[in-house]
């Protein structure tokens, strides 16, 4: 056992090799070793071992060995072959040995033997409660012993126990977890399991953005033989796939789904390949092959029901039943997603929103108007209360059906409108009507855009037009009143002689904005109403870069550093420059420019920070290079980067930060002396970086 504890397994493989078989076959501790070697060297090999010890462990009469072999064939069944059903059985006796030896365990035993309960409660049986009770008492043994490397098994436990939709909690094992992402006592197999965790947080919860940076991440930083070994290579193409369902980017999703189902250890694994099929099924019928679709599905159920594991046969059902839903086949939509609904573990409310969602929409197709009215109130009642935007297989070709009925109808207005605003870049009128978002970018640049029509830059523009479009942008709700901007664009007319060029004005940037748009309708951007002229139905960049700059300030004051990071990246996305650069400003673009300008810099010092902490001192110095651009003699940013430079061994980038802030200050006409003198207290002040 000293050399399973150490992992020399070659070692314990040579040593096994020269034992007879049918000797080792006799042992329960050869049969158990041979078990654990095969692990490593033929993983398929390894569960007919870890039985045989078992069969052997009990006729004996030894609770700790049989212990031991069933905690193997457990993890076996949920990480190698997926074979949930078979898994579930060894539970209650294996629950039964751990309640009995565990004082007596060895303290890393015990902890391993917790995680592994831990899992097969939470995806063979979806029992988070026991789950819960098991990890946690892990979580103190490890935490007692200072065993970081099973703290971070135990964390990554943690992080699923809370994967149905419970994302603040799920946020918190995340965040308690940083450290050991970069801890050298923490093994590459375990920090991939980690990271793995959080980039299926940021798919479920729909961060899609923060999902992509940290799979690419992950993808680029994890040796090409770990990830191939890996659980990890299949669950990555599944949540790319759901993401390219939500996207209603259905060929692509196909193709991946097509290439999940050759993976070897996906394509073999009962558990996985449902999964491949199942989404399959479901973007076959979206493009209508219903043949290959219907095949598909029944394929994927079958595989369902010899897997097993309670959470994902929901699943399965809900999203084979919105396949036939999309096939027409009404009966057999109506019949699995009922099965879905009356599954779903303790109603589990992601996991029913999925099921409401499809059955809305198979009985809307059948005329069955009333009763998906009842599955749309459901739906979206808990889609509000947990604030989710997202769930397993969101189709936007589903979806805006589901939520401009549900405008039509008054259920839920406010938030289904949030929900298409967010997901599908579009507003819903009151008739049900879905127009598509006037994207309005104003940061760097001037430009308008509407998606699929045309686009308008400041070029397009005249001066008098990108004036009135700046005032627009930057009045509170986007809404000016009409004599406000009289008085502003024309301070020397009469009011009579400034309505008058205000409509003509107007006139011809409608005219311009209905070229560009057609066929939109320019009256549902751009309207004139009781005297207050305001832009509706648009997103503005630079209200989303204080949306989410401001977000991520919040998640720092509450020390939540991963949070705070994907906001302020998703913050720094939407910032290409200054705000409306080339206009002459009056004060209110003035002031909203230092506004914005000021949170770039202000959320800069933190977020560099957090990058430096995980290991990501080139972004840190690339931010820190681009943030001095807007504020060249802010002293903390130029610190930070020249010591950044000076760990990194680039000496002649750390000179070129200190000689552009001493030009800067020259610039500026500070005198030599007082340059030096700022430049003594420059190596006096603390650095987080020294």
């Amino acid at each position: 056992m000293a050399l399973v504890s150490d992992h020399r397994i070659v070692t314990l493989k040579q040593a096994l090799e020269m034992i007879p078989e049918e000797v080792v076959r006799a042992y329960p501790w050869y049969s158990y070793l041979t078990g654990v070697v095969c692990l490593d060297f033929s993983p398929p090999e390894a569960l007919s071992w870890f039985e045989r010890s078992r069969e052997l462990f009990a006729a004996v009469a030894d609770p700790f060995g049989e212990l031991l072999a069933m905690a193997q064939m457990i993890a076996f069944r949920m990480l190698v072959d997926g074979m949930y059903n078979e898994g579930e059985l060894l539970l209650g006796r294996a629950e039964e040995l751990f309640a009995s030896q565990r004082e007596a365990l060895p303290a890393a035993i015990a902890i391993q033997t917790a995680q592994i309960l831990a899992g097969g409660n939470c995806f063979f049986l979806c029992k988070m409660e026991k789950a819960a009770f098991y990890s946690s008492l892990g979580l103190q043994l490890a935490g007692e012993h200072g065993m970081e490397n099973l703290v971070a098994g135990l964390r990554v436990m943690r992080c699923y126990e809370n994967g149905l939709g419970r994302w603040a909690a799920y946020h918190s094992e995340v965040e308690q977890a940083l450290p050991l992402f970069v801890s050298p006592r923490v093994s590459a197999i375990n920090k991939l399991l980690l990271r793995i965790a959080a980039v299926n947080l940021l798919d479920m919860e729909g961060d899609f953005g923060s999902y992509q940076y940290h799979k690419e991440r992950f993808e680029r930083e994890t040796s090409g033989d770990l990830l191939a070994k890996s659980i990890a290579a299949p669950f990555l193409l599944i949540w790319d796939i759901d993401l390219l369902v939500a996207g209603g980017r259905n060929e692509e999703a196909i193709r991946l789904a097509r290439q999940g189902l050759t993976l070897p250890h996906g394509g073999a694994n009962p558990h996985l390949r449902s999964q491949f099929l199942h989404y399959l099924a479901f973007l076959l019928a979206a493009c209508g092959d219903y043949k290959e679709a219907a095949a598909t599905a029944e394929e994927s159920i079958r595989l369902r029901d010899i897997a097993g594991g309670a959470l994902f046969r929901t699943l399965n059902l809900f999203i084979i039943g919105g396949a036939h839903a999309l096939m027409g086949d009404a009966e057999q939509a109506e019949n699995l997603l009922n099965q879905s609904i009356s599954s779903a573990v303790d109603h589990n409310r992601f996991m029913l929103i999925g099921a409401h969602v499809h059955r809305a929409y198979n009985r809307l197709r059948t005329g069955r108007e009333v009763d998906s009215l009842t599955d749309i109130r459901i739906a979206l009642k808990y889609l509000r209360e947990n604030r989710f935007v997202h769930f397993f297989c969101w189709s936007p070709l589903i979806m805006k059906e589901i939520l401009a009925l549900a405008v039509r109808e008054n259920i839920e207005p406010k938030y289904a409108r949030h929900l298409a605003t967010e997901r599908l870049g579009s507003a819903i009128l009151p008739d049900g009507r879905m127009i598509p978002l006037l994207e309005i970018k104003s940061l760097g640049t001037l430009e308008l855009s509407i998606s699929g029509a045309g686009r308008i830059s400041a070029w397009d523009l005249t001066p008098a037009q990108r004036q009135l479009l700046a005032l627009l942008i930057t009045s509170p709700g986007s809404s000016l009143a009409q004599e406000q901007a009289q008085c502003i664009l024309w301070p020397e007319s009469s009011p009579e002689k400034s309505r008058s060029k205000l409509d003509n004005l107007l006139s011809r940037l409608r005219k311009l904005l209905a070229a560009a748009f057609e066929p939109h309708s320019v009256q549902d951007y751009l309207v004139l109403e009781k005297g207050i002229l305001r832009l509706k139905h648009c997103v503005i960049d630079a209200k989303q870069f204080v949306c989410y700059g401001e977000k991520g300030l919040a998640h720092v004051r509450r020390r939540e550093f991963w949070q705070a990071d994907n906001a302020f990246r998703t913050a720094n996305g939407f910032w290409q420059g200054e705000y409306l650069p080339g206009l002459d400003p009056d004060d209110a673009v003035s002031a909203r420019r230092e506004e914005l300008s000021r949170l770039r810099v202000t959320i800069s010092r933190p977020w560099s920070d957090i990058l430096v902490g995980s290991n990501r001192a080139p972004e840190a110095a690339d931010l820190l290079t681009a943030t001095l651009r807007l504020d060249p003699l802010n002293q903390t940013l130029v610190r930070n980067l020249y010591n950044l430079r000076t760990i990194a061994g680039d000496l002649p980038g750390a000179r070129k930060s200190l000689r552009q802030y001493r030009q800067g200050l020259a610039k500026e006409g500070f005198p030599p002396e007082e340059i030096e003198e700022m430049l003594e207290s420059f190596w006096g002040q603390h650095s987080r970086f020294k």
